[in-house]
């Protein structure tokens, strides 16, 4: 499966934190306002473009020096997470 950033969401930051944006219409939905963290704003940056799980993994390993397990594990959580609110798009391989 492939993840890809949902065209209706618009990033923004404020402060330490990434705030995502569903937007519709011209409008912006401040009901729905996602915040990412450190970790949650790599991984949303490396979804614009399809990457696989296994992809996003590689890049958080690199970027945070952390274990193959720690990173796939925070990488699906956060993944589910987005995929659930609307915020990613998900396809086949």
């Amino acid at each position: 499966m492939k993840y890809l950033q949902a065209p209706h969401v618009v990033a923004r930051r404020l402060g330490q934190e990434l705030l995502l944006v569903p937007v519709k219409g011209n409008l912006a939905d401040m009901r729905q306002v996602f915040t990412l963290n450190a970790t949650g704003e790599a991984i949303w940056q490396s979804l614009a473009l399809p990457v696989t799980l296994d992809q996003v993994v590689e890049r958080l390993c690199a970027a945070f020096h952390v274990p193959e397990s720690t990173a796939r594990l925070d990488a699906a959580e956060c993944l589910a997470d987005l995929s659930a609110r609307g915020l990613v798009e998900t396809g086949s391989a």
